[in-house]
């Protein structure tokens, strides 16, 4: 089985991509862990390759080339475009979209990241508004669009193992 987990920041797409990875016992392929590793080899850090990525669509395609390497029939794909990848692609995968309100996704990465939820909802908020508008330049799609999911789940109120129960039951 091939699934795609998609979401935005601090949704929650890796704490259940890793829960996910371990319920079925399949590979996890992570767009932020390759995006972090291109970022390494470039030798500059994680923020000025994501600036460097807004003025350089050769960025995001070579990590989607990464990604589309790695791709096994049986793994789970992480990231905010591998819905919309696998779509594109004709890849056939079940696609998920974990969503959150702005608020509570700033809580999360703040906690996460020791910083004020005030900061850390400002720099979320700059960084999807690029992001929204990298994605429509370089491929034509608008993240605000669901249609392509098999599966939307605000993860607002819920804890990720009852995500993860919901993801199981539908896929079986």
């Amino acid at each position: 089985m091939l699934i795609t987990i998609s979401g935005l920041p601090g949704s929650g797409t890796t704490t259940i991509a890793n829960l996910l990875s371990k319920a079925l016992n399949l590979k996890l392929i992570s767009s932020g862990e390759i995006f972090r590793e291109l970022a390494i080899k470039k030798g500059i850090s994680l923020e000025e390759f994501g600036e460097l990525a807004e003025t350089n669509s050769e960025i995001d395609k070579e990590l989607d080339d990464n990604i589309l390497k790695m791709v096994k029939e049986k793994s789970i794909v992480e990231g905010r475009l591998t819905g919309f990848m696998f779509h594109k692609n004709n890849i056939q995968a079940f696609k998920i979209w974990i969503d959150a309100p702005l608020e509570i996704r700033a809580k999360r990465v703040a906690d996460r990241e020791g910083k004020s939820v005030k900061q850390t909802k400002k720099e979320i908020k700059k960084r999807e508004r690029c992001e929204l508008n990298r994605y429509k330049k370089i491929y034509g799609i608008d993240l605000r669009e669901k249609s392509i999911y098999d599966l939307v789940i605000n993860s607002k109120d819920k804890k990720p193992e009852k995500i993860l129960d919901i993801i199981l039951n539908k896929i079986k």
